[in-house]
């Protein structure tokens, strides 16, 4: 498929697609006709900030969605502008499609009835308040940090039990949407041991 592929929020950097320049792309899209596909594996699922999906809060539809629900289950959401009838051939090594889609139903219910607003503003602060705020890149629930000693900290995290993602300088926090007040406190402390 030939089109822009953007992401909602930049896994390496952490940078977070504006509304003006989606905009412009969206103009963009309308003047040239290729399509736009907007990657949502990190924004998806209630952690953009803004909504179930960042798009939520976009005005302009993205032409392809695309979205990695976790395990085996990817999705792609095409406008009917885009869309394919002409069936695709899968194949799968695996035989829980069901249990997936299962699991993936209930976890969409459950996220739904979540108020993430005070999980999000919780993540912003702690790791603005340690790595200092422009050091400190995406939205919501998925951020970016850069640090110097991002893989010593990476290490230090581990080891307390914490698993972050790590890609050069920059870390990747993304918690689960059901962290409690003690797993918070507990994140903190690890944190602040890690860097110290």
């Amino acid at each position: 498929m030939i089109g822009l592929f953007v992401e909602a929020i930049q896994g390496r950097t952490g940078r977070v697609l504006s509304d003006a320049a989606w905009e412009a792309l969206c103009a963009w899209r309308d003047e040239t006709g290729i399509p736009l596909v907007l990657s949502e594996v990190n924004s998806g699922f209630g952690r953009s900030g803004r909504g179930f999906w960042w798009l939520d809060g976009a005005r302009g539809d993205a032409d392809v969605v695309m979205w990695w629900a976790g395990g085996q289950v990817g999705h792609i959401f095409v406008s009917p502008r885009v869309f394919v009838p002409t069936p695709l051939t899968l194949i799968s090594t695996w035989d829980g499609e069901d249990l997936s889609g299962t699991r993936l139903l209930y976890q969409v219910y459950a996220t739904r009835q979540l108020d993430l607003a005070p999980l999000s503003a919780w993540l912003d602060a702690t790791l603005a308040a340690r790595f200092g705020a422009s050091a400190v890149g995406g939205a919501g629930l998925f951020r970016v940090a850069r640090h110097p000693a991002a893989a010593r900290v990476q290490g230090a995290l581990a080891a307390a039990g914490v698993q972050v993602q790590r890609l050069g300088d920059a870390l990747q926090f993304a918690p689960p949407l059901t962290l409690s007040a003690e797993d918070r406190a507990a994140f903190e402390r690890a944190l602040d041991a890690a860097l110290a």
